[in-house]
């Protein structure tokens, strides 16, 4: 069958009319907007459904955050009190898991403050070492007073040693886990009035 150069020019013609300037256009969507005689608008029930399973993806994902939330604290009984740290982290093939924002996650968790992590070094919020740990597994960690002065040092053979001082910083007391230990007064200028340690040595 052959058409009719006219008639094929106008059909062609057609298919380039953009729909929307179709003059039935306004009628089809009046009909899709109350599909089924229902008065049901579509574009909102299309919204509502899109809207409902964004609502699905959020609570899966909370889900998913919750799980994962477990997983950290799960890390954090077990490894918690139990030095060597990272090498145990590693051990158990947690570290190599854990993101770094929630490596320092775990070890705040059992470390009971808001610590960062750096290799083998983790330091608290005022930027104070608090613990050490080499590639072999020794390990030290420290205490800090507000003013940031050391007041507790201990390491992976067991020997310690714990600080005092006055409000003027100077050091007033001193033991270590050899037993040896010595106390000292100051001045309000700074100049030590007294001293005393575990040998028996006193100074006036």
């Amino acid at each position: 069958m052959k058409v009719k150069p006219k008639t094929w020019e106008v059909m062609k013609d057609s298919k380039k009319e953009p729909i929307k300037t179709h003059k039935s256009f306004e009628n089809l969507m009046g009909f899709t907007n109350k599909l089924d005689g229902g008065d049901i608008n579509i574009t909102e029930t299309i919204k509502i459904i899109l809207k409902e399973g964004r609502m699905k993806n959020i609570i899966k994902k909370i889900l998913k955050e919750d799980r994962r939330q477990m997983f950290l604290n799960k890390i954090i009984k077990v490894i918690k009190n139990d030095f060597t740290i990272i090498k145990n982290l590693k051990d158990f093939g947690f570290y190599e898991q854990l993101s770094e924002e929630e490596l320092n996650y775990v070890l705040s968790g059992i470390f009971g403050e808001p610590v960062t992590s750096y290799g083998g070094e983790i330091y608290d919020e005022n930027n104070n070492r608090i613990y050490f740990e080499d590639a072999y597994g020794d390990w030290e960690k420290y205490r800090y007073d507000e003013r940031g002065k050391k007041i507790y040092q201990e390491d992976s053979y067991g020997v310690w040693k714990k600080i005092e001082y006055d409000n003027n910083g100077n050091i007033i007391y001193r033991e270590d886990s050899n037993g040896m230990w010595f106390k000292k007064e100051f001045d309000e200028y700074g100049n030590q009035i007294y001293h005393e340690d575990s040998t028996g040595r006193i100074m006036r």
